[in-house]
């Protein structure tokens, strides 16, 4: 019986140390799991926390990027950017990703104007298409419109450089695209920031829109965007920014100026340059504080024509002068050739109000601001800034012609506007294309008054009537009708020469097409000349059949 007792007695304490357990189990249990519990809530919020300040720093180095890219500095733009990116999932954080890469785009592309312009204008495609695809499948934003936009820019860049390629499609595109995206983005509740982007997407549309009602439209939201974020970063003096918008703005109202209002929209881009330039100064920021005067050397020039002010001229002269100093041939040599082709169209303007002893040598300093830009802008590496040049060279050379030298100087111009038409294709460039036409056409027509005159007439109607396959009563109507007047007077001249009827017959045809233009209304005086011409040379042409469909 003891031993069943002691075996009884063992079970009773295993019992009761069983129930001390379960006791105390059932005791601090609780206390256990709510322990765990606030120990996983501690870890979820520290790594919550963590990822929004590691998010949070991002967003501050791609803000300084943005900053830093804005302000010329462009390889520590993208430094910063490479930093960044590595540790940002694009799945995760699109809007962040797309930032970062419409940032390294914009840095490629201003890079493009200093160096390797093709290979650069490349990267900067590839990184707005990267920062595109990110938000592809998220809702459309500002950051897919602003990427979109850019990569319209680089497009049309590349399309400038490989003229056979058919990179202008793929700009337009891109353009559409950021149209879309901007029309669905909610203006409630957007940042000031944000309404900054906006502005500048305004301003890219704008420059890439061929209807003007919409062009001026988008010019007036830009700078209704610009004017809100402005006077915000006036109130908080961050002179940067500041800085930065003053600018926009202000090549925002130049723009402007183009369609309306043009001397007033140019005194306020003259004011909002002249501002910006307050924040830099030639030893702080020699680069931007030049690229601020470039671009108010440009307004000046703009004001001179204008109000017809010969100030402006001058100011605008010495003005790029000084931009030489910092922009070298070595150092910067795609803002060299810039600031000579400017400084060149300076000259000629300064020319036009010259006195008569005076504009030969305004004119030859023209030529040789000219020449200087073509040591940068060659056929192969910037086609249409060559153009530009050559055109600008081919002008100069017909004032000159105008006043001395007639025939030499008129074949200088004749050289170069078929030079220009190595670039403006019909096909490719067809404005540019019936510009150099016209100039040719005026060009063998002031020649046939001194020498060749037969041969030389011909050649001038031939020019004018290839610039009438792009100029159309329709499109380009003012020199639809100029073309059309030039050549009935050249075919006129040619009647009077050969006594061929047909000649007779176009040049009628022809003043009665520039009298679609030239109305009563609009130019009276215009219209009673040619209208009378027309009616002296139908009675020479009695009863000739080609005047039937004249008629």
């Amino acid at each position: 019986m003891a031993k069943i007792r002691s075996k009884t007695n063992k079970l009773h304490r295993q019992n009761i140390k069983q129930k001390t357990t379960d006791s105390w189990f059932q005791r601090f249990w609780p206390s256990l799991v709510a322990g765990l519990i606030v120990l996983l809530i501690g870890i979820i919020i520290k790594e919550w926390h963590d990822h929004h300040m590691k998010i949070a720093l991002i967003k501050e180095k791609v803000d300084s990027a943005e900053l830093l890219s804005q302000e010329g500095l462009i390889q520590k733009a993208l430094d910063i950017c490479s930093d960044v990116i590595i540790d940002i999932n694009k799945d995760n954080e699109p809007e962040i990703f797309a930032h970062i890469k419409n940032i390294e785009g914009v840095c490629y592309f201003d890079l493009s104007d200093i160096e390797f312009r093709e290979r650069n204008l490349r990267l900067a495609i590839q990184a707005h298409k990267d920062g595109r695809n990110a938000l592809q499948n998220t809702s459309r934003s500002i950051g897919y419109a602003l990427n979109s936009a850019n990569l319209g820019n680089a497009y049309s860049s590349l399309a400038d450089i490989r003229l056979k390629d058919n990179y202008i499609d793929s700009a337009k595109a891109a353009y559409d695209d950021a149209i879309k995206a901007l029309s669905e983005t909610r203006y409630d509740n957007i940042s000031l920031t944000a309404k900054g982007n906006i502005a500048i997407l305004f301003t890219m549309l704008a420059e890439n829109c061929a209807d003007m009602k919409m062009r001026r439209n988008y010019l007036i939201k830009a700078i209704a965007d610009f004017m809100e974020v402005i006077d915000y970063e006036r109130t908080i003096q961050n002179n940067t920014l500041l800085k930065i918008y003053l600018i926009n703005i202000g090549n925002t109202y130049g723009d402007l100026s183009s369609i309306e209002n043009k001397i007033e929209n140019l005194y306020q881009a003259k004011s909002a340059f002249e501002e910006a330039k307050k924040f830099d100064t030639l030893e702080e920021d020699s680069f931007t504080y030049s690229k601020i005067q470039n671009n108010l050397g440009q307004t000046l020039l703009d004001l001179a024509e204008a109000t017809d002010s010969v100030i402006y001229i001058e100011q605008s002269i010495s003005i790029y002068n000084d931009i030489l100093k910092i922009f070298t041939f070595n150092e910067h040599p795609w803002y060299y050739a810039g600031t000579n082709n400017n400084l060149g169209n300076a000259y000629m303007e300064l020319g036009k109000r010259a006195s008569i002893n005076m504009t030969p040598l305004v004119y030859n300093e023209a030529i040789k601001c000219y020449k200087e830009a073509l040591k940068v802008r060659t056929v192969v590496n910037y086609p249409l800034d060559y153009a530009q040049t050559i055109d600008n060279l081919g002008e100069t050379y017909y004032a000159l012609a105008l006043i001395q030298d007639k025939i030499t100087n008129f074949g200088q111009a004749v050289s170069f506007y078929n030079e220009e038409l190595k670039v403006y294709s019909l096909d490719g460039y067809p404005l540019g294309y019936a510009k150099a036409n016209a100039r040719l056409g005026s060009c063998f027509r002031n020649l046939a008054e001194d020498s060749d005159k037969i041969n030389n007439l011909i050649k001038a109607a031939g020019y004018f009537k290839k610039s009438l396959q792009v100029y159309t009563v329709d499109g380009f109507s003012n020199d639809f009708a100029n073309s059309n007047y030039q050549l009935g007077n050249v075919l006129m001249a040619l009647y009077r020469l050969t006594s061929k009827t047909d000649y007779l017959c176009e040049a009628i045809s022809s003043w009665k097409k520039s009298l679609l233009i030239y109305t009563t209304q609009r130019s009276p005086d215009f219209y009673n000349k040619i209208d009378g011409w027309c009616k002296q040379g139908i009675q020479e042409a009695g009863n000739l059949p080609c005047l039937d469909s004249i008629q």
